[in-house]
């Protein structure tokens, strides 16, 4: 199709034919073609397009009938076209909660009705049951549904195909329970990202109240924050147990504790920390109403946070044993935006803290001397989108610039790496391209892992690219 013209679904013909149904403009139109050659079979009626407007599948039946799910006055209805040019027939009506309709392929039809747990047939004007989902059958939803030609039934639930029967065996595929692939399990806002020594990787959903794990071939897992709800679990809890309240930031020391923020408005910030026995217990609690976002943690235990409220923007360090954290800088009314403007923290080879203030790359020695290294509009880094490489060189994930760029202090240039305009990543597909960067971090070996909330997926730029 081209313009206002549009393909909306396709199945099988006879032959090598290919049924297409084609929204044109205002119109409606079912069109077979053949090695690329068309010809007009139907056009439908005003009525009969409104019934099509919102069309979810649809199967040819063994008498050559399309059968399609679609809507009757905004109602998800079944529907049947009997050739060569006819009105629509409706074959059964659902009501898009308990009651769904699904067409499979081969043009059967059916009514999934989730609360009574069946899935009945419907042949206008009755409908006749054919299966009661068992018991075992994990909830839906039931959107994948076929006959085979033995007249098996098998459904879709989640990731798994099962055939339907006295038990739902499972055929294809995995439970829910299983792990999933990182698009599917997407962050709605990532939040902090860490790199374990095993390969894995370690990725923040604040939004979700979940911590995930990412396996080096690419699943994932619910790793803490199993119920997904906002909740304070108390000290000594497991980790995998554990419920998690709006987590921000991620952090690892060289005995391989993690820790990380959490940040329930009413009680305050605190920093939560998950031992090497995997239990979880709490390092430090700010004051009510006072905002938490970024973490970086450095080999010896040190903690270096944000520490922001109506009044004052700050950065603290709480070092290892301490009970009480230590400010180590405190933005000028010029540097400060709006109460709160640390987006990014970093360490530095010689122990310096590096620090993204709004578009201001700074460097807090380690005798507290502060340095401006770079002030550029582009220099926006959004939590855990700065990191250094093994040459001194500074990656941040540009929010302005929806890149990842590489600022060298010894040249002073700014370099785009990766993402539009880049050297890399610069390309139209979701693997070939970064749609707004986030959390960056690298691994022993020199690789760094970008988090891509744009395209769904964790990427990860080996260490050759970034000589």
């Amino acid at each position: 199709g081209a313009g206002a013209r549009r393909a909306r679904a396709a199945v099988a013909g006879a032959g090598d034919a290919v049924r297409v149904l084609v929204q044109d403009g205002a119109a409606m139109r079912l069109v077979e073609v053949v090695d690329g050659a068309e010809r007009a079979l139907h056009t439908f009626s005003a009525e009969d397009t409104a019934k099509l407007a919102g069309v979810a599948a649809w199967g040819r039946d063994t008498l050559g009938r399309l059968v399609v799910a679609g809507a009757v006055a905004d109602r998800p209805a079944l529907l049947r076209l009997d050739p060569p040019a006819s009105p629509l027939t409706v074959l059964a009506e659902g009501d898009g909660k308990g009651r769904v309709p699904i067409v499979d392929p081969l043009g059967n039809a059916f009514i999934v009705d989730r609360a009574a747990r069946t899935i009945a047939t419907a042949e206008a004007p009755t409908m006749s049951l054919v299966s009661d989902l068992p018991a075992d059958l994990p909830v839906g939803p039931y959107d994948g549904l076929a006959r085979g030609p033995d007249g098996v039934l098998y459904a879709r639930s989640g990731a798994a195909v099962y055939q339907l029967g006295a038990d739902a065996i499972r055929v294809a595929g995995r439970p829910d329970s299983q792990p999933r692939r990182i698009e599917e399990l997407f962050p709605k806002k990532p939040a902090g990202l860490v790199v374990l020594p095993d390969g894995a990787l370690l990725l923040v959903d604040e939004l979700d109240n979940r911590i995930l794990r990412i396996e080096p071939d690419g699943t994932v897992a619910t790793w803490a924050g199993p119920t997904g709800k906002p909740a304070e679990s108390p000290d000594g809890t497991p980790i995998g147990e554990s419920d998690v309240w709006r987590p921000r930031g991620l952090g690892r020391d060289a005995a391989g504790r993690l820790y990380y923020l959490e940040f329930p408005f009413r009680e305050g910030g605190r920093i939560r920390m998950i031992g090497a026995d995997g239990l979880l217990a709490t390092r430090f609690r700010a004051g009510a109403g006072v905002d938490m976002s970024e973490l970086f943690v450095a080999p010896d235990g040190t903690i270096y946070f944000d520490h922001f409220d109506l009044l004052a923007s700050e950065l603290y360090a709480l070092a290892p044993g301490a009970s009480e954290p230590t400010r180590v800088y405190q933005a000028t009314e010029g540097e400060a935006s709006g109460g709160g403007s640390y987006y990014a923290l970093t360490l530095a080879p010689d122990g310096a803290l590096v620090f993204m203030n709004n578009n201001r790359l700074m460097r807090r020695e380690p005798d507290g001397t502060i340095t401006t290294l770079k002030l550029d509009a582009s220099m926006i880094a959004i939590n855990g989108g700065l990191a250094i490489d093994a040459r001194g060189r500074y990656l941040y994930a540009s929010s302005v610039d929806a890149r990842i760029d590489r600022f060298d202090p010894a040249t002073g240039a700014i370099e785009a790496l990766a993402g539009p305009g880049g050297r890399y990543l610069a390309g139209n597909t979701p693997d070939t391209s970064l749609k707004n960067p986030s959390q960056l971090q690298f691994d022993a070996a020199g690789n760094l892992f970008v988090v891509d909330p744009g395209n769904r997926q964790v990427k990860r730029l080996p260490a050759g690219w970034l000589r």
